[in-house]
């Protein structure tokens, strides 16, 4: 297979996949009791010079906005219109905050979450759009404005230049200090204020980093299948 039809064929089973969570929540009476958020954690994974076309610059794993600029749907009979379109900025962490508010529960005074709550745009359709969002302490949003740091990258007005091709440095200069002083304000908090990880339990290490995961030896072909075949 090509890495094209890898792909068409992977999608389609995660399709079906989600099809059938679908109808079991149907079949089990529990789809006004259930929201389900389908959405992508990255743009598109490169696959040739074919496979994807702008307007959208950079792939996955870059900063850029084909990076991690993705749609999303949201699905709760009842409870979010059917057909209606948010175009709020928001990003993957604000799914903690926005579960624990659906469902009442306080978050503890010593814990600090890094989202917000969507809860308001689900149900209600009130669009977010003035926040700071961060990339790798490489990239940062404010409202319409993106600052991709470093050589190559540049100032951007995404409501105008969706592509991130007019680099607008020059003009608004103290738009650009101003962004990347709080790149650096995000750095330093990051490096200072992480939430402290809970200790291995006894016996257990921690693998370290860099070191490579040992794999049993196998040959070429066993114990592989192709991406079209099914287990029986």
């Amino acid at each position: 297979l090509s890495k094209q039809e890898a792909y068409v064929q992977m999608m389609t089973e995660m399709d079906k996949g989600v099809g059938e969570i679908i109808r079991a929540v149907e079949r089990l009476g529990l789809a006004e009791n259930t929201l389900v958020v389908f959405f992508s954690d990255n743009g598109h994974a490169f696959l040739g010079p074919q496979s994807y076309k702008p307007p959208l610059r950079g792939k996955k794993g870059s900063v850029w906005e084909g990076g991690h600029r993705v749609p999303a749907i949201a699905w709760w009979p009842g409870k979010v219109r059917p057909g209606s379109t948010n175009r709020g900025l928001y990003i993957s962490l604000d799914l903690m905050p926005t579960m624990l508010d659906l469902a009442g529960a306080a978050v503890p005074p010593s814990h600090r979450l890094d989202g917000i709550s969507m809860k308001r745009a689900l149900l209600n359709g009130e669009e977010v759009t003035a926040r700071k969002l961060f990339w790798k302490g490489k990239a940062m949003r404010d409202g319409p404005w993106k600052l991709v740091a470093g050589q190559g990258g540049g100032l951007f007005n995404l409501d105008r230049d969706l592509a991130e091709r007019d680099d607008l440095s020059g003009q608004y200069p103290e738009r650009l200090q101003e962004m990347t002083a709080a790149i650096k304000r995000w750095q330093a908090d990051v490096a200072t204020g992480a939430t402290r990880q809970p200790d291995p339990p006894e016996g257990v290490k921690r693998r370290k980093a860099g070191k490579k995961r040992e794999r049993p030896n196998r040959s070429p072909t066993r114990g592989r299948k192709s991406v079209g075949e099914k287990k029986k």
